[in-house]
């Protein structure tokens, strides 16, 4: 074609054979979305709408739109889902369970499951409790990437980070007890290390440096590297 790519609410399914076919149109056209798997049906995160381009409605926020499913036969439509939508401020990975498990700017982790029922409307809820928050704060969030494994560990590696850190002073700093603190300080740079999930300690552990290309690099200074 000659003319301008148009953000479109068409929507097409690739079956395991390759073969291709049309479901039911997005309520809301958007770009740079993303489909997750629930049960029989499929709930769409994030993406920019049609508007994006105008200064002022660029950040709109689209709702996720859930399908209940799929099936060829299937009568259903795309439905607007009302429940905030994590799409455009956090990460988002999904679970071994089909929840999805969202880190946002600050390191927080909340859990998004869905029950889809017997209805068009699926039930959606929040949990903020299960998982303790990250040790690094990751920026540049559309980068991060979450990965669930077999075993219950998850992964979570990419985004930008404050690779040094100062150790915080409390009153009970000083007490054999008292847990070390600690905060970053300077410029976020891409991360080099990734952190993993131990269901067993319920914690997050935090890799080595990686010393792939797009990582920090060395940085090092006199008398400490």
């Amino acid at each position: 074609g000659m003319n301008s790519y148009l953000v479109t609410s068409a929507v097409e399914a690739v079956d395991t054979n390759g073969g291709i076919r049309s479901l039911p149109s997005l309520v809301e056209a958007r770009r740079g979305a993303v489909a997750y798997r629930i049960g029989n049906g499929v709930l769409v995160i994030g993406g920019q709408g049609e508007d994006s381009n105008n200064a002022r409605t660029a950040k709109r926020q689209l709702p996720m739109e859930w399908l209940a499913s799929d099936a060829p036969d299937s009568k259903a439509r795309w439905v607007k889902l009302s429940d905030p939508d994590f799409g455009q401020t956090s990460a988002l990975g999904q679970m071994t369970d089909g929840s999805l498990l969202a880190v946002d700017g600050r390191g927080g982790i909340s859990r998004l499951m869905l029950n889809p029922g017997d209805g068009e409307l699926p039930v959606i809820k929040i949990d903020r409790d299960t998982f303790p928050p990250l040790n690094s704060v990751r920026h540049n969030i559309s980068t991060v990437r979450i990965r669930a494994l077999a075993d219950g560990r998850i992964i979570v590696a990419g985004g930008e980070v404050q690779a040094e850190k100062i150790a915080l002073l409390r009153e009970d700093s000083n007490k054999p007890e008292a847990e070390d603190e600690y905060i970053g300080i300077g410029e976020f740079q891409p991360s080099r290390r990734y952190e993993i999930y131990e269901p067993v300690g319920k914690r997050w552990r935090t890799s080595t440096p990686a010393r792939g290309t797009g990582s920090e690099g060395p940085r090092a200074s006199k008398g400490r590297s």
